[in-house]
């Protein structure tokens, strides 16, 4: 397969994608259920449902995800059914060209109950892992797919806080490491337990990137 490089100049920036979002919906209680996405009783994400919600008046779709539970726990390798999955519901809203960000969501914890030094070096491993693959598998989708690094991660004093900022910086050098749209892909950072008074305390600082304006 050929590419031309070209194609895969520079996405825009942050502030040019969120000034082109309007409202947003989340589809909760679906593909980041660990066990399943039907399994906290939400019916299957089909065209439909999305479709409703964009007629709806909605351009924005966030898709919380689980990956550490469809991933082989000793090979950190993503179930490719599951990422199959995923894509899915991406095209879904592509279909209907709305901007759509995709995360690694509470999935047990794995990642937001253990922003702690004891874990830090198991869960960037993981971080490291799963988005590469995430990162690759969607690497030629254009600027309307984002991803995010995590969910609402438990921060509550400046130890945690530089324990998080090393899984931000894992999760943006693995997604740029990908090449290709993800060079210049919008990403999302959380800051701590997603709460603004706590991230205004504690979050002095952002991750380092290889490009400006893309965080």
């Amino acid at each position: 397969l050929f590419l031309n490089t070209a194609l895969f100049s520079q996405l825009p920036t942050a502030s040019e994608i969120a000034g082109e979002m309007t409202i947003g919906w989340n589809i909760g209680n679906s593909l980041e259920v660990p066990s399943g996405e039907t399994a906290w009783g939400n019916p299957k994400v089909d065209q439909e449902l999305i479709d409703a919600v964009s007629d709806a008046g909605f351009n924005t779709i966030r898709i919380p995800c689980a990956w550490d539970s469809h991933a082989d726990q000793t090979t950190l390798e993503i179930d490719i059914n599951w990422l199959e999955r995923v894509k899915e519901v991406v095209d879904y809203c592509y279909v209907n060209d709305m901007y759509v960000i995709i995360n690694c969501h509470w999935d047990g914890g794995w990642l937001e109950n253990n922003v702690t030094t004891a874990m830090q070096e198991s869960v960037n491993e993981k971080q490291q892992a799963y988005w590469t693959q995430i990162a690759e598998y969607f690497k030629d989708y254009d600027e309307h797919l984002l991803f995010a690094s995590a969910n609402e991660p438990n921060v509550e004093n400046s130890t945690q806080m530089a324990v998080l900022l090393s899984y931000h910086q894992t999760f943006i050098d693995a997604v740029r490491a990908t090449g290709g749209n993800n060079s210049s892909r919008v990403l999302v950072i959380q800051g701590p337990s997603t709460d603004i008074d706590k991230t205004n305390k504690l979050m002095s600082t952002m991750p380092t990137d290889q490009i400006e304006n893309r965080l």
